[in-house]
Order: C-alpha cells, then structure tokens, then sequence
C-alpha cells in the first residue's frame, strides 16, 4: 500500500489511501499516521493532524503531536452537539441537569437521594463517590502529597495548596459581583455575596428564637442547637458530646496529644492555632483588644471581660466551685485528684503547679527576685514581701501602702526571666 506522492497532496489530503483498494471500507476505522503501520512517508507530513471529524459540530480535531489521536476531543465534542440537539438526554428529572454519560447522572442523582455507598474502612464515614472517600483517607494516613515552594507547608489536597500559595503571592482572582473586591478564596467571595443577598431578603434562612440571619440552612440548623442544647456529636474515649462535629476534632486532641502549632519563637505546641497566635503575644506584647469598660487593653478581651461581668462559666464537677477560665479549673481538679504533674530537677520534690515549682527553684539557686522599696531586704515568694511589708505598716511608715501596690523586683536573673516566660 502506497500513498499519494507530493504534487497530488492537495487534491488527496482528505482522502483514504484504502479508496485505492478495491473492496476497502473507508469507514471501518480512521487513517493513522504512517509511522503506526511500520512506514515512513516525509512527504505527506500533515496528513495525520486531522484524522477525526466531529459529526455534530462539523470541526476537525488536532492532535498534538504526531502519532496520536484525539478521539477523546472528537468524542466531547460530538457529546455536546447531541446535548443541544438532545437535551432530555441523560438529564437529571429532579434539577433537569445535563450530563454526557449514564454513569455522571447516576453519580450525580445522589446528591438528591442522599444515597452514599462508599464507606471508610477506618471511622465508616460514608461518602457519595470513591475520590472523595480517597482524599478523607488521608485523613488517617497522613499523607499530604502537596507542598508550598515558598514555606514548606504540606497539604492533603491540590485546591488547599492552591488556596495556600495566594497568601505568599497575593493573588486574589475571585471578585464579587455586587461589591467588586477581591478574595483569594471562593468562600470568602461566596460569603460576601450571599451576605449582600441576606440584606434584601432577611427572612432566608433567619434564627426563630434570635432572629440571626445564616447563609445555608445547614448552618441555621447548626446555630440552632445553641437554643436547644443539641450535642449529637460524641467522643468515643471519655463520652462528652458537642454540637459540631469541628469542635469534637479538637477536643480528640486531648486524648491523642496531637499538638500540630508550633511557636516558632519558643517552640512550644499548641493544640490549636488560635491558642498558639494568643501566645504568640506574649513574646511581641500585642495587645490588639480594648476594653470597653476600663478601656485597657489586651491580649484575650473575652476573658477580662468577665472581670466586670462576674461571669465564672467553669465550675468543678466534685465541690461546684467555679472559674473564669478553664485552666484555673484544671489546677483546682488536682487538689482532688492529687495529681503533681511538676517535679523539682535537683530533689525530685512534686507539685501540682508549675508556678509553684518555680518558686522553689530558687530555694536551690538563690535567686531572690522581690525586694522591699524601704529596707531593700529581698524575698523568694511576692507573698513573702507583702507579709513584711506589714512589719513596716506596724512601725508607723506611711508610705507602705503604696510601696506594697508598687514593688520592684530584683534585677532579674535568667531564671527569673525564664520563669516570666
């Protein structure tokens, strides 16, 4: 078999070689390139680039190299040809939704049955499709394939990578229709547009006991249980339930120790990223919230308030003492417990508060960090030099008050800075 020579290229570029043979069917299968049947032929070098027609939209399809084809080009583009001629074709009967194949409707009908036959083998959380049943695996795996060239980060999916580097580069491609600024992610600009569409309509998917106003009623329902008291979300180790299913993640923290947050400056970890930027705070001394009452201002403006307000919303299980927040109320469940969690590295002595190990450190290294303003005497223990001050109140010097409320300390050690830490 023999192809057309080069001054006959114009009339025969459209045309089958076969059509030569007698008997040959020009339909049965497209022509290949010459190289895919074991011949060369560099005079009719172009014959290849469109060996497939598009029978609903009249296109020819190139290929983009030699030696391939696209059928798969021709096949989607045939495929949406037939949907506009055939638009009852695969279509979902609840939303009316084309799709180009049986099997995406069927995926796609699920989403309105709610049917979710792919399970994890690990928790048994259930999903609608195998993919995303993959990217939740990672969850127990660990894995994340996807890192930042920038910092380092790693992440379990593309899209979260992709969201992450527009930090570095700035990027924010997405703008709402309605206010024209950009985002960086689709969920902010979905937010702002959809808080945009509440302003008209504030009856959508509003509170019926607080009248607040919600972007889904998924999240309403979440609200909702605030009212109620609603906790369906339990925790398999220690059986404390929660309203949302994020607040139970954290809280399983506790039993596995995972402390993912870092401080770089100290290196200490945290179990949450809000409790590492508080303490992140201590080592800048931002103090970014004011007080509107006393108008100081601070690192946490939700635990000051309490101050003024009176609320203590901890309380003890065993004497139904209550605390403003719950590490103090931690503390505290040690005096019944009777854990010492702190030992003393030169005699090994135990004791249920770090604070407290401190303070008798310096019995072993001397450090004495108080001193009394009037006689210069120094202390271990603050405590130490409020019970001498009184000896001063008792000998008639009228300036103790004052100098108890305005102590200073010893110039501080390393410890002492260490303990301040």
């Amino acid at each position: 078999r023999t192809y057309a020579p080069e001054e006959n290229a114009e009339e025969t570029h459209h045309q089958d070689p076969r059509e030569e043979t007698p008997g040959a069917d020009v339909n049965t299968e497209p022509r290949l390139h010459p190289e895919t049947e074991g011949e060369t032929d560099t005079d009719n070098d172009e014959d290849w680039r469109a060996p497939f027609s598009c029978s609903g939209a009249h296109m020819e399809t190139e290929a983009e190299e030699p030696g391939t084809s696209v059928t798969t080009n021709n096949r989607d583009m045939t495929g949406t040809a037939e949907r506009a001629d055939k638009t009852t074709e695969h279509s979902c009967s609840i939303c009316k939704k084309i799709f180009r194949s049986k099997h995406h409707l069927k995926i796609h009908t699920r989403v309105h049955t709610g049917e979710k036959p792919c399970s994890c083998p690990v928790c048994g959380k259930r999903f609608a499709v195998g993919f995303t049943l993959k990217l939740h695996m990672r969850t127990h795996t660990g894995d994340r394939p996807f890192s930042c060239s920038f910092c380092g980060k790693t992440f379990s999916q593309k899209s979260h990578l992709n969201g992450h580097v527009r930090i570095h580069t700035g990027v924010r491609p997405f703008r709402c229709s309605i206010c024209e600024k950009n985002f960086s992610v689709t969920a902010n600009n979905r937010e702002m547009t959809e808080t945009a569409e509440r302003a008209g309509k504030t009856t959508e998917h509003s509170c019926s006991i607080c009248k607040k106003i919600f972007r889904s009623k998924h999240h309403l329902k979440i609200h909702t249980r605030v009212h109620t008291g609603e906790k369906p979300c339990s925790c398999p180790v220690c059986g404390k339930r929660f309203a949302v299913g994020f607040t139970l993640k954290l809280h399983m923290r506790t039993h596995t120790g995972d402390r993912p947050f870092s401080c770089s400056l100290c290196e200490k970890t945290f179990s949450q990223k809000s409790h590492l930027n508080g303490h992140i705070r201590i080592h800048t001394g931002d103090r970014p919230f004011t007080c509107s009452v006393c108008e100081k201002n601070f690192q946490n403006l939700k635990v000051h308030t309490r101050v003024h307000t009176g609320e203590k919303p901890y309380s003890c299980s065993v004497c139904g003492k209550a605390f403003v927040i719950t590490s103090k109320l931690k503390i505290h469940m040690r005096t019944h417990t009777g854990e010492k969690p702190y030992s003393c590295s030169f005699c090994e002595k135990m004791f249920s508060q770090k604070g407290h190990l401190h303070e008798h450190i310096r019995i072993h290294t001397g450090d004495r960090p108080y001193r009394c303003s009037l006689c210069g005497k120094t202390f271990i223990q603050r405590p130490h030099l409020k019970g001498h001050m009184i000896t001063h109140r008792k000998r008639g010097h009228t300036a103790v008050e004052t100098e108890v409320n305005t102590q200073e300390p010893v110039q501080p050690t390393a410890l002492t800075l260490f303990n301040q830490m």
